[in-house]
């Protein structure tokens, strides 16, 4: 496949730098596929109950949204390869430090840094899906093979932390951005030529309305999934479920993800992005619907963790192939990690706020709210558009 980079003149991406932005992408939110596991690690070694924890996530989130930022004022500025190097060295920095047990304070502002890193290492990659021939295609495809891989590190993650420890077993993350750092030393040093005038660089206001929209919508499906996702494993625990079930529970959800992918990969263009997202958002809600009233046992855990991360890669893929379709500059492309990390955050902080205790129904209710919201948002752009382009 060759593709070409936002800004860059038309000029291809090579096959080998297409792959790179492919692995950049894939393995940058590593943190997704164990943070329930790392939530509760965490919880249980600090004594931190639902509030405290969703303080400790929306925090780290909230780093999410200034490394997005970042990333959307220096990538056409910087080269690429600067960019991904860098924030990934930051992010194995934090990774191990966090291992260390610093004090509380400490903590929260490790992982406000690592997430902030993690999120500018993972718009490298995804500026240069975003103007592949296909971006519905190459992002089915990256979300296939973050699945794959997510699920492998869910179903050993909780051995690594009995076998080795709660040092190396946190650590163990580091080692996912030690190859992002070295894929983003696979790209050109420099990606687009240096006298790029500075009127060219886009700004936020400059972005078609209905590309907007769509990024607020994507927001709100990534803040109906976040809500719940770093706290499912304290869920889980309130039935009854141990450790290692739960391991092997996230390990087959997660593997929803797959169909969830690959599907948009193979569909392309011809389901639509309006019927994708409403798909997508459908399996999302039923999920919320187990969560909330069946639990338990395990099948049903497991089910219903299998049925949201369907609900989320399909809606996900045809979200952020809107996205590219909307603004075919890939302007708006470089806003995803915004839209994201802003729903990374809003989840968390919205469940800090109205849980007391260790009461779950106001998760629920709250994901189904935004992930309601968002495909409202999505309809009411589709209609004013030709069929063809939604």
């Amino acid at each position: 496949m060759v593709s070409t980079l936002p800004d860059a003149g038309e000029r291809p991406l090579s096959r080998s730098n297409w792959t790179a932005g492919m692995l950049i992408s894939m393995l940058a939110l590593t943190m997704v596929a164990v943070q329930p596991m790392f939530a509760g690690a965490l919880a249980d070694k600090y004594g931190l109950d639902v509030r405290m924890l969703g303080i400790l996530l929306g925090t780290e989130q909230a780093g999410g949204v200034l490394g997005a930022l970042l990333a959307f004022w220096i990538i056409g500025r910087f080269d690429l390869r600067s960019i991904g190097a860098v924030s990934s060295l930051i992010a194995v920095i934090a990774s191990v430090w966090t291992a260390l047990s610093p004090p509380f304070e400490i903590l929260l502002a490790l992982r406000f840094l690592f997430s902030a890193s993690s999120m500018t290492a993972y718009a490298v990659g995804i500026v240069v899906l975003a103007r592949s021939i296909d971006p519905d295609r190459s992002f089915g495809i990256m979300l296939f093979l973050q699945t794959v891989f997510f699920a492998g590190y869910a179903a050993v993650f909780p051995d690594i932390l009995k076998q080795t420890g709660f040092v190396f077993g946190l650590s163990s993350i580091a080692l996912c951005f030690v190859f992002t750092m070295l894929a983003a030393f696979a790209m050109p040093a420099r990606q687009q030529p240096q006298h790029t005038p500075r009127e060219e660089q886009p700004s936020i206001g400059s972005l078609p309305k209905d590309a907007m929209l769509i990024l607020i919508a994507t927001s709100l499906l990534q803040a109906s999934i976040m809500v719940e996702w770093g706290f499912l494993e304290r869920v889980g625990q309130s039935v009854n479920i141990s450790a290692n079930q739960l391991g092997y529970a996230f390990s087959v959800g997660l593997l929803g993800g797959l169909p969830g992918s690959l599907l948009p990969g193979v569909l392309g263009r011809r389901l639509g992005h309006w019927p994708g997202i409403a798909i997508g958002t459908l399996f999302v809600l039923a999920a919320n619907g187990i969560f909330a009233f069946t639990p338990a046992p395990l099948s049903h855990f497991t089910t219903a963790l299998f049925v949201l991360n369907f609900g989320w890669c399909f809606a996900g893929a045809y979200y952020l192939g809107f996205i590219a379709q909307l603004d075919s500059n890939g302007r708006a492309a470089r806003l995803i990690p915004f839209a994201l990390a802003i729903g990374n955050m809003i989840g968390p902080l919205g469940v800090a706020s109205i849980t007391v205790g260790e009461r779950f129904g106001g998760i629920f209710a709250l994901s189904t709210l935004c992930a309601s919201c968002g495909f409202a948002i999505t309809c009411w752009v589709s209609s004013r558009r030709r069929p063809s382009i939604a």
